[in-house]
């Protein structure tokens, strides 16, 4: 793994089975677009994967914070 400092409009591409460590330093707000192709797996200090997202899981967890909030949810699939 290697550490980098990334800069506004800077595009950061990674190949597959990549594996990224992420902190941010400072007192700026931060926006971030992630674009994935695949599942994301997080993994733990001991090299276990901890937790595992796809598209499918995030929509799923869209639409239950969506009931849980009681709004309506957008059509996010075309």
């Amino acid at each position: 793994m290697h550490r980098r400092a990334d800069r506004a409009g800077r595009l950061c591409l990674r190949a597959a089975g990549n594996t990224d460590q992420w902190k941010v330093i400072g007192d700026v707000p931060l926006i971030v677009l992630v674009v994935v192709m695949g599942a994301v797996e997080f993994i733990g200090p001991d090299n276990t994967v901890t937790s595992r997202l796809t598209a499918d899981t995030l929509m799923e967890m869209y639409h239950r914070h969506c009931v849980a909030t009681d709004i309506q949810p957008l059509d996010l699939v075309d």
